[in-house]
């Protein structure tokens, strides 16, 4: 979810990827990704995966009731096959799915003064 994060610093940003502009009555969402800068739409119900004490197995719903960080997470499962697919996945891969925009990843070295 580190990439979501980083798309939803922009305000805005991360509510184009919904096509539902509410929660939805039916338990039906769609989300726009983009895949090689083409759009795809994923639509998913909000059924999440749970453990046996009812507790959520990947990205859980917001201690104010936000459901928007699982939802994207299981779409964004979807489009990659399932859950394991996406697990210690690159944030930068998932930044250019949720914008259709590409990412540049920078490393830093620290050098001792020595």
């Amino acid at each position: 979810m580190h990439g979501a994060s980083a798309v939803a610093k922009k305000p805005g940003r991360l509510e184009k990827i919904f096509l539902n502009d509410e929660l939805s009555s039916n338990g039906i969402y769609g989300l726009n990704f983009y895949i090689l800068g083409v759009p795809h739409t994923v639509i998913i119900d909000d059924q999440l995966p749970l453990n046996s004490s009812g507790s959520s197995v990947f990205a859980g719903v917001s201690p104010d009731g936000a459901l928007w960080g699982p939802i994207i997470e299981k779409a964004f499962a979807k489009l990659h096959g399932n859950y394991e697919t996406i697990i210690a996945g690159d944030p930068a891969h998932s930044i250019e799915v949720m914008t259709g925009a590409p990412s540049t990843t920078y490393s830093h070295s620290f050098y001792s003064a020595d």
